[in-house]
């Protein structure tokens, strides 16, 4: 590289030669897999803005591989079905790949009686035991015991690689729930 006076000198013969070096940059590509998840049971519409808006943010604004929307919908009989936007069922299963770069994102409120039932949280066990899986609860921390989540314990969780599968994760007991990530050192396992 060379100096914006060097270049105009250049330019006018008036310069001595210099040596060009190129600026060489690793090009970025995107390399992870987005399958986000979204609850459309009845106590989730009340969170339909925010659905659009994330839907929004991580499709046009972050970089991702491949980015798909899903819909989990009750299918009348106390069963969750997989669902494209466009309605199209689909197994839970069709979310594993074998290439090992996907990441699901579950949106939902934890609230419908799926979440209570043991059908979701099988197919959450499906998705967790192969991929790195994560629920994004929209309620507040203190209403988390009106929902599923009320005879969970809150933990820390670290990887040991990268897309490294949710049931595999390192866990560790938080004593005071959510409060103990904030007083705890980010180096701690």
């Amino acid at each position: 590289a060379i100096s914006a006076a060097s270049a105009e000198a250049m330019a006018n013969g008036l310069g001595t030669e210099v040596a060009w070096q190129p600026v060489l940059r690793p090009r970025t590509e995107p390399w992870i897999d987005l399958a986000l998840v979204l609850d459309r049971g009845p106590s989730m519409c009340f969170w339909e803005r925010f659905r659009e808006d994330l839907t929004r943010l991580l499709s046009r604004h972050m970089r991702f591989r491949d980015f798909s929307q899903w819909h989990l919908v009750g299918d009348g009989r106390g069963s969750m079905q997989l669902r494209t936007p466009g309605g199209r069922v689909h197994q839970p299963r069709e979310l594993l790949r074998s290439d090992g770069r996907t990441v699901v994102l579950i949106v939902s409120d934890c609230s419908d009686p799926v979440w209570f039932d043991g059908s979701l949280p099988a197919i959450l066990a499906t998705w967790s035991a192969s991929l790195p899986t994560a629920v994004l609860q929209v309620l507040p921390e203190r209403l988390w015991p009106r929902t599923s989540l009320v005879h969970h314990t809150a933990v820390r969780v670290r990887a040991t690689r990268p897309l490294q599968p949710s049931d595999q994760l390192l866990r560790k007991s938080l004593t005071n729930g959510i409060d103990d990530l904030e007083e705890s050192p980010q180096t701690q396992g």
